[in-house]
């Protein structure tokens, strides 16, 4: 989608073609092979009107991503030639901030969005066992009792 932009911006001008292409990707989908490549091709034709949130909660469906990665992803998007910004992932103020300045750069961008995946759930938040699965009816109970949320 971000190279098409490019090349209809290109050849229409910017006031046929002039978007931000947004991708919303979680740890697994950085684990795959094919997001290197991806990575590595946005950064060398600059495509500086793609942006990434990247919903980093250290979790997969086998448990957390220290079982099958290591690897600093900041470092890997900067090594490639991105600009990248962390957030919390929680704070909308910060996040719509970071895809301010992103749209300022010359280059694609990353924003970490440091994140608990299952937020708010008393038992469950932090863990594997709310990654594609439901909460079930007294971790919903609860979640709903520590928002205050009477709906």
């Amino acid at each position: 989608m971000a190279i098409s932009e490019k090349m209809l911006n290109a050849k229409y001008g910017d006031e046929l073609v002039n978007h931000y292409t947004y991708c919303l990707c979680g740890d697994g989908d950085l684990m795959e092979g094919i997001s290197q490549e991806a990575i590595t091709f946005a950064a060398h034709h600059k495509l500086k009107k793609l942006i990434w949130l990247w919903d980093d909660n250290e979790i997969t469906i086998d448990g957390s991503t220290s079982v099958a990665t290591s690897e600093n992803m900041m470092d890997r998007f900067s090594a490639a030639g991105w600009h990248v910004e962390q957030v919390d992932g929680h704070n909308v103020s910060q996040i719509k901030a970071a895809i301010a300045k992103a749209r300022t750069t010359d280059m694609p961008s990353m924003i970490a969005c440091k994140t608990t995946i299952g937020f708010g759930a008393p038992n469950k938040a932090g863990t594997n066992g709310c990654h594609g699965a439901a909460l079930g009816a007294p971790e919903i109970e609860g979640t709903r009792k520590n928002f205050k949320w009477d709906s």
